[in-house]
């Protein structure tokens, strides 16, 4: 899907939360910035019966294989955007990486929802490395994430047009704390 939405017909939004390290006017595109969650390594005996992972014990954070990009499972468009409006909210998400704890959670296997869906996709796109629901003498999935902040610097690269920018509110210390913006001139 696309990274940006229209407001009155005239203003370019970016989606909630999503980092944009990089917007370039000239080449209509967009780079996205880090939104990643610790991969995990399994525990004993894994198995899997009806599209859930089963183990003797719980698999775990991994501190030696590298975070999971979420976006990768996503499929956001990155190219051939349509920036014809000349007012945009500049985005206002910091790259992350989510830590996750997880919880016992009965009934959980029938659930299925976006949620859900693309929590399999993570899955499948780096098998072995991501259990997010799995039995272990009980149902268990991530019941919390916790996003640690990155300093995130985004880059406008900007084309001969006038343009308008507005900032946006931005209400927390930590997330106004990593963010800053540069802007390169072509005109």
């Amino acid at each position: 899907y696309g990274p940006l939405k229209t407001e009155d017909d005239k203003i370019l939004v970016p989606i909630d939360d999503l980092v944009i390290s990089e917007i370039d006017f000239n080449n209509n595109s967009i780079k996205l910035g880090t939104c990643n969650i610790l991969a995990m390594e399994g525990g004993s005996g894994h198995t899997v019966t009806g599209n859930i992972d089963h183990f003797f014990s719980s698999p775990s954070i991994s501190s030696h294989i590298p975070s999971l990009s979420i976006y990768s499972a996503i499929g956001i468009e990155t190219e051939n955007l349509d920036f014809s409006k000349k007012i945009m909210m500049l985005p206002n998400a910091p790259s992350r990486v989510f830590w996750w704890e997880t919880g016992a959670v009965p009934g959980l296997r029938s659930l299925e929802n976006d949620g859900t869906r693309l929590l399999d996709s993570i899955r499948d796109l780096y098998p072995g490395k991501f259990y997010w629901r799995f039995y272990a003498f009980f149902d268990y999935a991530i019941t919390t994430l916790k996003p640690v902040y990155e300093d995130t610097n985004i880059k406008i690269k900007l084309d001969k047009d006038t343009r308008n920018f507005i900032m946006p509110t931005i209400t927390t210390n930590e997330i106004r704390n990593k963010l800053s913006y540069s802007f390169d001139g072509a005109g």
